[in-house]
């Protein structure tokens, strides 16, 4: 399987949540296909989505299918959009902690 290179996107979400501390991943497979940013201790998928996600159908109907997949092991599949990491990334952050916390709870 060919070596998935992260985008400049995910990459500092990445960073970003490695500095807080989140035992993340990177482009970890969960037998389906390939997470952006996995954090398995809290059920926790996240997506680094590019514009074309939400302009093609099929790729809007995949993610979706995917998500599905994820939900049906009990994780929960976020999904943020790179203009999010570009120009709100404190903010992004600072909900995907309470994400996060929110998770701890449940488990």
């Amino acid at each position: 399987m060919p070596k998935i290179i992260p985008t400049k996107q995910e990459q500092v979400l990445f960073e970003a949540l490695i500095s807080n501390n989140i035992p993340v991943y990177r482009q970890k497979w969960d037998g389906h296909k390939h997470i952006d940013i996995a954090i398995p201790k809290y059920k926790l998928n996240i997506e680094v989505d590019g514009p074309l996600h939400s302009k093609r159908l099929k790729t809007a109907c995949s993610d979706l299918r995917r998500t599905y997949y994820s939900y049906a092991k009990g994780y929960v599949t976020l999904r943020i959009p790179n203009i999010l990491i570009d120009r709100k990334l404190e903010e992004t952050i600072k909900y995907i902690l309470k994400i996060i916390q929110s998770r701890k709870i449940l488990n």
